[in-house]
């Protein structure tokens, strides 16, 4: 999957992102906010493998 398929993917699903952002993260350079690390592993079907909620926290 490209970055272009995970933007793609996000602006189906009404999460904004840029692929530069998603570069950024995917190489070290920058972390995702908790809101979006939620909704990018909610877009990418793993959010229960991350645990995490819909505002990105984990679950207790």
């Amino acid at each position: 999957m490209t970055l272009e398929d995970v933007v793609a993917k996000c602006a189906e699903a009404g999460v904004k992102v840029h692929n530069s952002q998603l570069s950024r993260i995917e190489r070290g350079m920058a972390q995702p906010r908790p809101r979006l690390r939620a909704d990018l592993a909610r877009v990418l079907g793993i959010a229960d493998v991350l645990d995490v909620d819909a505002e990105g926290g984990a679950d207790a």
